[in-house]
């Protein structure tokens, strides 16, 4: 099993023990061979990082809302049909900034998490976390996102609060998160 689909299920067993709604809900993966097929037939490598990513689970179970939260900043899970549709969208219109060949895996509160798929990457399965114009983080890879999540989640850091409590929905604790968080994260 590759260092990703152990991030992810770790990240999904966290989201479960933290009553994450959207945990219930997300939806079966994809063939690998199907995902290579989408990233080969838009001219992009099957960078292994995304093909792994859309065979742990393709967006959300059929019938459910994709605006379901998975973090604070607003993340959720695109099926590949509608980060192919993004990505197209992005290269074709209103993000010319957007360098072509940075695939969608995960939409945000305005913008995207996408995985660099270009056939002449020198950096294959790098991350970056694009708003509408400009890429705001270079990560070196969405195991080490995946991860950084999974421990924000498990030391109390981030929170979610079902239900009837006074405060609803992701909580950021007060507590700082170990300072190896942050430089494990490769966010700083």
């Amino acid at each position: 099993m590759s260092p990703l689909r152990v991030a992810l299920d770790r990240w999904e067993a966290a989201l479960i023990c933290a009553h994450v709604p959207a945990a219930r809900y997300l939806g079966a993966g994809l063939n690998t061979g199907e995902v290579e097929d989408v990233l080969r037939g838009e001219g992009l490598q099957a960078v292994p990082d995304v093909v792994t990513f859309f065979s742990w689970h393709n967006g959300y179970a059929a019938g459910r809302p994709n605006e379901l939260m998975l973090d604070p900043a607003g993340g959720h899970l695109l099926p590949l049909t509608q980060a192919l549709e993004d990505y197209r969208g992005n290269q074709a219109a209103y993000l010319q900034d957007m360098d072509p060949g940075w695939f969608p895996v995960m939409a945000r509160t305005g913008g995207w998490l996408a995985v660099d798929c270009r056939p002449d990457s020198g950096s294959p399965g790098q991350l970056r976390v694009w708003t509408y114009c400009e890429p705001l983080a270079i990560c070196p890879s969405l195991t080490s996102v995946v991860g950084w999540w999974t421990k924000r989640l498990e030391t109390g850091t981030w929170l979610y609060t079902p239900p009837g409590e006074a405060v609803r929905g992701w909580v950021i604790a007060d507590r700082p998160a170990p300072e190896t968080l942050e430089s494990a994260s490769g966010l700083v």
